[in-house]
């Protein structure tokens, strides 16, 4: 994980990047909890592709946590396929009420199911900037989607 540790601190210090894919690279838990860490800090970073990285619910938290800060920059993050499930639900949905910059959140084909997006939509309702909102392939029922319907006409 010496690469990510790099590659964060990097970006930290960088004031021209504003675009990074890490997509299809085995970051996993670790290589994401690296660069939440450092997501705060990241100067001018506005979207994050880690699609296929593995980083699971577990890193998803923690990405979730660090854009709870105001200092995120970050506009556009994608989360695809990721195995990504329930337990990180409740982080989306805190991440969402929180965050003022983040316009579009592409979480295509992980496993929320109806009680992971149920709690990311509690906080899409107090959410005043997302515009794009990729939930396809996630397990969800119709009971669900009323609710998303529900908390975007809101």
């Amino acid at each position: 994980f010496e690469g990510t540790t790099a590659l964060a601190e990097m970006l930290c210090c960088n004031s021209t990047l504003t675009d990074l894919s890490l997509a299809s690279n085995g970051l996993g838990n670790i290589g994401s909890t690296i660069l939440a860490n450092a997501l705060p800090n990241f100067m001018a970073l506005e979207t994050l592709n880690l699609t296929l990285t593995d980083i699971g619910s577990e890193g998803t938290i923690e990405l979730c946590r660090s854009l709870c800060y105001e200092s995120s920059k970050l506009r556009v993050l994608r989360l695809s396929k990721n195995n990504i499930n329930f337990h990180a639900g409740s982080a989306l949905g805190r991440m969402l009420k929180k965050n003022r910059t983040l316009q579009e959140l592409d979480l295509f084909c992980n496993d929320l199911e109806d009680e992971g997006t149920r709690m990311l939509v509690a906080g899409l309702a107090e959410n005043t900037s997302l515009q794009k909102l990729n939930l396809s392939y996630n397990g969800i029922g119709d009971t669900t989607v009323i609710a998303i319907a529900d908390n975007v006409l809101k």
